[in-house]
């Protein structure tokens, strides 16, 4: 019976401590309600979620893109977005910028033709690949297959070769996280 109630005790007190949060745990919990980006990305450090554009982030992801694309401004981005007029900019931006924390920093990255703002897929087997190598006896061509066939994110270059997938080359240089290096930046202060 003393042994039964010892064990009953510490079940209870193993699932009250569980409940309890540690500092790293209840840092790691998520972005408050208040809390703007840089200022959890400066608490948490890495978070590879990849968030959608906020307003509070419009003049900062000004000055990236102008970075981004070598000092060019907005004008001629999304159908005559003005960099003047914050409207114009926070539509854009909602549709083209992404963002994610690395290193305690915002890091930016702007959608576009070919450019995945998400983690690359560097599987060598990609099972919708080798299905297509195998029912197009036509694509073992000796060339490339088109990025609409192995997906914008995948990290490899694949060729059919006798029915078969084939890794060729990697298409990207990844940051120690795993997304493509060069189309993220750090989103500047």
């Amino acid at each position: 019976m003393i042994k039964q109630l010892i064990l009953a005790s510490s079940c209870c007190v193993v699932a009250a401590l569980s409940s309890l949060s540690t500092p790293a745990a209840a840092a790691k919990a998520g972005k408050g309600p208040n809390e703007d980006l840089p200022t959890y990305c400066a608490r948490v450090g890495t978070d590879d979620t990849v968030r959608e554009y906020t307003p509070d982030l419009r003049d900062r992801t000004r000055r990236a893109y102008k970075n981004i694309r070598g000092g060019t401004d907005m004008q001629g981005q999304g159908a005559g977005t003005s960099q003047e007029d914050p409207s114009e900019l926070d539509a854009h931006f909602k549709v083209d910028a992404n963002f994610r924390c690395m290193d305690g920093k915002v890091m930016v990255c702007s959608v576009g033709a070919n450019l995945p703002c998400v983690k690359i897929n560097m599987a060598r087997n990609i099972p919708e690949i080798t299905k297509y190598c195998r029912e197009n006896p036509g694509a073992d061509n000796g060339h490339d297959l088109a990025l609409a066939i192995t997906g914008h994110d995948t990290g490899h270059s694949f060729q059919c070769r006798h029915g078969r997938a084939v890794v060729t080359g990697a298409t990207w240089a990844l940051d120690k996280r795993g997304f493509a290096k060069r189309i993220w930046s750090v989103l500047p202060d």
